[in-house]
């Protein structure tokens, strides 16, 4: 009582008010990605740490592009869990493509060229030639 409070000193803020009723994951997105990634966009929310998992939507985009990182901000909000603190980290995978022959991670989607019974070759493709006469027998 009586003392004189700083809020911010060289050292940083002498006291921090910390709020966990509402969560949000923020992100910084490459600005190619500006017209693929919108409001509602659903995505992926992994939190290492707490071992969680969380499918949310992509509730805010900021309205301008950073002009050191060269990208613009979302954020998710994601629901209260006492797990959970305050700058922990996250990895958000955002959808930000659907049904236009793209790949993903381990998944590729194949929009035409292919009938049942066709067989794929999924290992080792780098190394063959379109044309090449290809063997499912034999030593490999």
């Amino acid at each position: 009582m009586g003392e004189t409070f700083q809020g911010m000193t060289a050292g940083g803020p002498q006291i921090k008010i910390v709020n966990t009723s509402n969560l949000k994951v923020v992100t910084n997105i490459p600005e190619n990605y500006l017209t693929r990634v919108n409001r509602g966009s659903v995505v992926e929310i992994s939190i290492p740490d707490a071992r969680k998992n969380i499918t949310s939507s992509i509730s805010l985009i900021s309205q301008s592009i950073d002009p050191t990182l060269r990208g613009f901000v979302a954020e998710a909000k994601i629901p209260v869990d006492a797990a959970l603190k305050p700058n922990q980290s996250a990895i958000m995978r955002i959808l930000d493509y659907s049904a236009i022959g793209e790949v993903y991670g381990n998944n590729v989607e194949i929009k035409s060229g292919l009938k049942a019974g066709d067989q794929l070759i999924t290992e080792g493709y780098q190394n063959i030639y379109d044309g090449q006469l290809i063997s499912t027998e034999g030593p490999f």
